[in-house]
């Protein structure tokens, strides 16, 4: 069951933002997180400086956040704010466990590898949408604040996990084969035709005007 730090605070922000973000939190809740894939596909189509390691370390970092939650909502049930009657249940919403948040736990994760990597003007606007996903969540009655902290820190340890030493011969590996998937059914073709896959600017002709 909820703390009592968590019931306080969830009132606050519910009936703050219920009435502030209206017209904009079913919205953030529900599609905010189509960013992720958004900017993944980006970062991926991009293909420089380093933009597709850094994107499919983010992929990485996701997918074992969102296991690694899904593990502890399996393991540690706790009741939604609409299952105990504090909300209505506005978003549909099925009646599973509300520990911890799984999309911020992603959000999180994309975030915070994009900015170890040096991203940081895209992990700033993730930081953003991830903020509103989660005060929008606990708005609808979808999630305590606990809940939001605890996918942030799940999302946040993932990335950091990703980056350790012993693991960088995997991403390589992973970026090798998605390199080779992507040449392979034609993605590629949409780059820049002065831009190879895992180029680099300075590895780039510099073109010049011809008097």
């Amino acid at each position: 069951m909820p703390t009592q730090f968590d019931l306080s605070l969830f009132a606050a922000i519910h009936g703050f933002a219920a009435e502030t973000l209206a017209p904009f939190e079913i919205g953030a809740a529900d599609w905010l997180v189509a960013l992720v894939p958004l900017v993944l596909a980006a970062l991926w189509i991009c293909g420089r400086d380093g933009d597709r390691r850094a994107g499919i370390t983010a992929t990485l970092a996701a997918g074992l956040a969102l296991a690694v939650s899904g593990l502890v909502s399996f393991l540690v049930f706790e009741p939604r704010p609409f299952m105990i009657g504090l909300a209505a249940n506005v978003l549909d919403h099925a009646a599973d466990s509300s520990f911890p948040s799984d999309h911020v736990a992603v959000m999180a994760a994309v975030t915070a590898s994009l900015a170890f990597a040096g991203r940081f003007r895209v992990a700033w606007i993730l930081a953003v949408a991830s903020g509103l996903v989660g005060v929008s969540r606990i708005a609808l009655g979808v999630h305590f604040p606990t809940d939001i902290v605890a996918g942030a820190s799940i999302g946040i340890c993932a990335s950091a996990f990703l980056r350790s030493a012993s693991l960088r011969p995997f991403v390589a590996f992973v970026v090798r084969v998605a390199e080779t998937l992507s040449a392979r059914t034609g993605l590629d073709r949409v780059l820049p035709p002065d831009v190879t896959p895992g180029s680099s600017r300075k590895d780039r002709p510099i073109r010049r005007n011809m008097p």
